[in-house]
């Protein structure tokens, strides 16, 4: 969805995954979740939204082990705060388990203002 969303913007600043050509010219590339531990790059910002609450905790889990460790700056959560089981499986709470990563220090949490229910939160990654 995000692929077919941004390459309509028409810019060259954006690569899509697979594509090879333009390494390195790019400032927005889009990676999915199941390369993570292949990649050799150090991003600037990770970005999650409306997806962590409903992904399996150990995902969760797995895509911040790797941006404790990987990540040079900010992770960004844009997730709800519903907190409602699904098939009995109750939803991954987001700062609950950011809260369990020492590296990820708080710096905002703010209430969206344009999805209730939905919380804004922006994480840095400490050294």
């Amino acid at each position: 969805m995000q692929a077919y969303f941004l390459s309509s913007l028409k810019t060259r600043e954006l690569l899509l995954f697979g594509e090879e050509k333009r390494k390195g010219e790019s400032r927005i590339e889009l990676i999915p979740h199941w390369t993570l531990s292949e990649l050799d790059l150090r991003p600037n910002v990770l970005i999650n939204q409306d997806s962590m609450p409903e992904m399996p905790q150990a995902e969760v889990e797995r895509y911040l082990t790797w941006g404790s460790e990987h990540l040079d700056g900010l992770f960004f959560s844009f997730n709800q705060e519903a907190y409602s089981p699904w098939r009995g499986i109750p939803q991954v709470h987001v700062p609950s388990v950011v809260g369990r990563y020492p590296r990820f220090r708080r710096i905002a949490r703010n209430a969206s203002w344009v999805r209730r229910g939905y919380v804004e939160e922006i994480y840095k990654r400490d050294q």
